[in-house]
C-alpha cells in the first residue's frame, strides 16, 4: 500500500510507501522539506493503472533506476544477484564518461600500435601490395574499436549494479579522492580507505575544494581464497554524469556513520600517494 499526497509547496502529486507514514522528507519536484502524512483509516487504495510515477525522493530509497538507462529502447538491466549492498542504478553521459575516461577507453599503447601499423601500411602500399597494407591499417583500428566497447560496457554496467560509496576530495593540488571501502568477506570488519587519482577539474561539480564530499560507484574483487576482498577499482560519479540529481540521489543514500567514519580517517592519509590504505586505528 502507498500513501498519495500533494506538495503544499509545488503542489506535485506525489507517493511514496505506507512505511513513510509521519515522516518527513523532500519533495522530489521543488526539494521542499515537507510532513509525509499519516495513513487515513478509511482510505481508498490506489488502483495500479491511476498510479502517478512521480520523480525519486530520499524518503523512498535508492529504488527508481534513472529513466536514462533506456537507451535506444533497450533497458539497462541490473543483475539481481549483484553484491552491491547500494548499487548505483543511474546510466552514464557518454560524452561526460569520455572526457574524463578517455585513457581508460583507449589506451596509448593501442593508438601506439595503430600509428605503427598506419606506417607498416603506408610502406605495403608504396611498394604495391595494397591488401596488406590496408591489413595493417584495419586490424589495429579494430582492436581499438572492439576495446572501445567493452571499456564503455563495462563502465556503463559499473554505473548500474557496482557499489556506491562515501569519497571526499583528499586534495585538490594533487587531484586526489580518498573512498571509504569495505573489504569485508564473511570475516571481521575490514574498512579501508582507497586514494585514487580523479580529473576533478572535468567532473561535475567543479571547482572543487579539500573535504567536499561526493559519492564513486566501486567494483570489488578478490583472489581465489582471499579472507576478504583483494581490493577495489573506483571512480567519482561525478566524473560519469553530468545531471546533478544523479549526483545529489546517491549522496542522499550514504549514511551519516559512513561519512563520520571517512571524514575522520582521511586527514592521517592526507600525505599519502594513490592506493589502498587498512583503517587500523578506531575510529570513535
Amino acid at each position: 500500500m502507498s500513501i498519495s499526497f500533494t506538495c503544499p509547496s509545488c503542489g506535485q502529486q506525489l507517493r511514496v510507501k505506507d512505511s513513510r507514514a509521519g515522516k518527513t522528507g523532500r519533495c522530489a519536484s521543488c526539494g521542499e522539506k515537507i510532513a509525509i502524512p499519516t495513513i487515513v483509516a478509511n482510505q481508498e487504495p490506489v488502483e495500479p493503472m491511476a498510479q502517478v510515477a512521480v520523480p525519486w525522493s530520499p524518503e523512498d530509497g535508492a529504488e527508481q533506476i534513472d529513466l536514462k538507462a533506456h537507451k535506444l529502447g533497450r533497458k539497462l538491466e541490473i543483475e539481481s544477484h549483484s553484491r552491491a549492498s547500494n548499487p548505483g542504478r543511474f546510466s552514464p553521459n557518454w560524452w561526460h564518461l569520455i572526457k574524463n575516461h578517455y585513457a581508460n577507453i583507449i589506451p596509448l599503447q593501442a593508438v601506439l600500435l595503430w600509428l605503427a601499423g598506419s606506417a607498416l601500411g603506408a610502406v605495403f602500399v608504396f611498394f604495391g601490395n595494397v591488401p596488406v597494407g590496408f591489413l595493417c591499417f584495419a586490424v589495429p583500428l579494430g582492436l581499438i574499436v572492439v576495446n572501445c566497447h567493452e571499456s564503455m560496457r563495462y563502465l556503463r554496467d559499473i554505473c548500474a549494479s557496482g557499489n556506491t560509496n562515501p569519497g571526499i576530495v583528499l586534495c585538490v593540488d594533487k587531484q586526489l579522492v580518498a573512498v571509504l571501502v569495505n573489504l569485508t568477506l564473511g570475516g571481521p570488519d575490514y574498512l579501508a580507505i582507497k586514494i585514487v587519482k580523479q580529473k576533478l577539474r572535468h567532473m561535475l561539480g567543479a571547482p572543487f575544494v579539500n573535504g567536499d564530499r561526493l559519492t564513486a560507484v566501486t567494483y570489488y574483487y578478490r583472489g581465489e581464497g582471499d579472507e576478504q576482498w583483494k581490493d577495489v577499482w573506483l571512480t567519482a560519479t561525478n566524473s560519469l554524469t553530468n545531471d546533478s540529481r544523479v549526483i545529489q540521489r546517491l549522496l542522499w543514500t550514504i549514511d551519516e556513520s559512513d561519512w563520520s567514519i571517512l571524514e575522520s580517517a582521511a586527514p592521517q592519509f592526507q600525505s599519502q600517494p594513490a592506493g589502498t590504505y587498512p583503517l587500523t586505528v578506531q575510529i570513535s
